[in-house]
C-alpha cells in the first residue's frame, strides 16, 4: 500500500492524496495517474542512488519478467518503462519551454492593462496554455482531493500531446477565465514545477545508464538534452 513520498506516514491509497505527497516531497506534481505511480516506485528508499536507483527497479522488473511472467523477451518491459521515462523527461523539457515563453509574453503585458483582463485576451499566443491550465487543475486537484461531477479529471486525460475535443475546448474556457493578475503569480510556479519534473525524470534516466538493456536508451535522449543546449 502507497505511502507519502520518502516517509513513514500511515499508508493511504487515495491517488489525490498521493499527488499532494508527492509534490510537497520532490516539487512538482506527475502529470498522470501512471507518472504518478512510477515516480512514487522510484523514491521509494528501496530505490534510492546509492542502491542502483532506477536500475535498480527495471532490474527487478526484467526478474519478473524472467521468472514469473515467463515471458518470450523479458527484456522488451524493461525497454518499455525506460521509453516511459524519457518520454516524461521530453514531455517536461517541453512544457517548461513553452511555459518559459509564455511568462515572457506575460511579464511584457502592460501595467497599464486591467489586472481582471483574460489570459487570452491580454497575450497574443496560446502557446503554453495547456500546459498552464494543466498545472493549474493538477494544483487545484492535490488541494481539494475532488473532482467535480462531470469535470475533467487532469491526471486522466491529456491535455498537451494529444487532448480531445472537449478538452481544447476546456482549454480555450479557462484561458478565457484566469486574469492576468492571477497568471503573473501562477507563472513562476508552474515554470519550477516542471522546471523540477525535468530534473527529476533526467536523474532516473541517469540511473538507467547503470542497465545494460536500458543504457542505450537513456544515454540517447540525455545526450539529445545536452545537444540542444537544455538549462536541466
Amino acid at each position: 500500500m502507497p505511502t507519502s513520498p520518502e516517509s513513514d506516514q500511515k499508508p493511504f491509497d487515495n491517488p489525490f492524496e498521493r499527488l499532494e505527497a508527492f509534490q510537497g516531497a520532490r516539487g512538482f506534481f506527475p502529470a498522470s495517474y501512471r507518472e504518478l505511480s512510477e515516480a512514487l516506485a522510484l523514491v521509494d528508499p528501496n530505490y534510492s542512488p546509492q542502491r542502483g536507483g532506477a536500475a535498480r527497479h527495471l532490474n527487478e522488473i526484467l526478474f519478473h519478467q524472467q521468472n514469473e511472467t515467463q515471458s518470450e523477451d523479458p527484456s522488451k518491459a524493461v525497454r518499455a518503462v525506460t521509453q516511459e521515462y524519457v518520454a516524461y523527461f521530453k514531455l517536461a523539457r517541453g512544457s517548461y519551454n513553452y511555459l518559459k515563453n509564455l511568462g515572457e509574453e506575460v511579464e511584457n503585458v502592460s501595467d497599464s492593462i486591467k489586472p481582471t483582463l483574460s489570459l487570452a485576451r491580454a497575450v497574443g499566443s496560446n502557446a503554453g496554455f495547456g500546459d498552464l491550465v494543466h498545472f493549474v487543475d493538477l494544483r487545484r486537484l492535490a488541494i481539494e482531493q475532488t473532482i467535480v461531477e462531470g469535470g475533467i479529471d487532469p491526471l486522466g486525460n491529456e491535455y498537451l500531446t494529444n487532448p480531445t475535443p472537449l478538452v481544447k475546448d476546456y482549454i480555450a474556457e479557462s484561458a478565457q477565465k484566469l486574469r492576468i493578475k492571477e497568471v503573473r503569480s501562477l507563472m513562476p510556479l508552474s515554470i519550477a514545477d516542471q522546471r523540477e519534473r525535468a530534473s527529476f525524470w533526467k536523474a532516473r534516466l541517469e540511473e538507467c545508464q547503470r542497465h545494460t538493456l536500458a543504457r542505450p536508451i537513456a544515454k540517447a535522449a540525455l545526450r539529445t538534452n545536452i545537444v540542444a543546449g537544455s538549462e536541466n
